[in-house]
């Protein structure tokens, strides 16, 4: 049995015996460095910002949500958001009420500081979670008393337990209401947002990811050269021999502890580059630099 080719042999060299071209380096000096920062494929498009001053903060003034475009609706949630709800302190008009004349309190603001609103314009009560999340009104009756028409009727406010404001928000804790409250909380924790969160990888993260991946590379690098065999038949955590890549990366975190701390059963299941998928794409990516350098 002849002896196994190396990754050289592939490749015939060029003469450049009458030319004024350098050798090429050899395929040895390859540059496996990762680079600090690798340019985006396609850049991140950021949120516009949605002047507060400009939206319309009458509850009863104001148009629905449906009715902005689709691709700023959120913009606008997280806007009203932070002007929170509406309640202007005023001099409250009467209402004739049979033969009493009844008005809306301000100290009901209070009691539903975190989404009751007062329509100056309207003389009526709103909610802010229901506008901003609510479903659209369904045409039933009160299914659109606190988004669109606004609610009025003092005499029943402080009806106890039979309060409308009270009955708004309801006892279960899957009401339109709490689920509406669940969503306007959620938006308002925008630190905790998909893409804040892949903002704020650590440095040690992004480092071990590199170190990971540099021991992924020279591993591969080393068998290409050899001519080596990559996989085993058995790369088991019980295994003894579990293949040379494998046991490659194992000996070479020998040599570093912070190697050691990253690799194979000390790395993420889904970051681990070691799979025969990762293994092929690094040794495409290096057969592409040799043949760069000889052609």
């Amino acid at each position: 049995m002849g002896k196994p080719k190396t990754i050289d042999a592939f490749f015939k060299k060029k003469d450049v015996s009458h030319s004024e071209v350098n050798t090429p380096p050899p395929a040895t000096n390859i540059d496996t460095s990762i680079p600090e920062e690798r340019p985006s494929k396609c850049p991140r498009i950021q949120p516009k910002e949605i002047d507060t001053t400009s939206l319309e903060r009458d509850p009863g003034l104001r148009p629905q949500i449906c009715e902005f475009p689709i691709n700023l609706q959120d913009e606008i949630r997280y806007a009203y958001i932070k002007a929170g709800p509406y309640q202007p302190v005023l001099d409250y008009p009467f209402k004739e009420s049979g033969n009493q004349r009844r008005r809306f309190n301000a100290l009901w603001f209070d009691a539903h500081l975190n989404w009751l609103e007062y329509s100056p314009s309207k003389d009526a009560v709103y909610c802010l979670p229901c506008y901003l999340f609510g479903k659209k009104p369904t045409g039933r009756p009160g299914s659109d008393a606190f988004i669109v028409k606004g609610f009025d009727n003092w005499k029943k406010v402080n009806d106890g337990m039979n309060c409308p404001l009270v009955g708004h928000v309801g006892k279960d804790p899957n009401s339109p209401h709490k689920i509406a409250v669940k969503c306007y909380e959620d938006l308002m924790k925008h630190s905790r947002h998909v893409d804040k969160l892949f903002e704020k990888q650590s440095s040690k993260e992004i480092q071990d990811n590199r170190l990971r991946l540099k021991a992924s590379i020279d591993s591969v690098q080393w068998l290409a050269l050899q001519g080596c065999a990559f996989r085993g038949h058995d790369e088991s955590l019980d295994s003894i021999n579990r293949g040379n890549f494998v046991e490659l990366v194992k000996l070479v975190s020998t040599y570093d502890h912070r190697v050691a701390e990253v690799v194979l059963e000390n790395a993420p299941r889904n970051a681990k580059y070691t799979s025969p998928t990762i293994q092929k794409e690094i040794l495409h990516i290096i057969a592409s630099k040799v043949r760069r350098c000889y052609s």
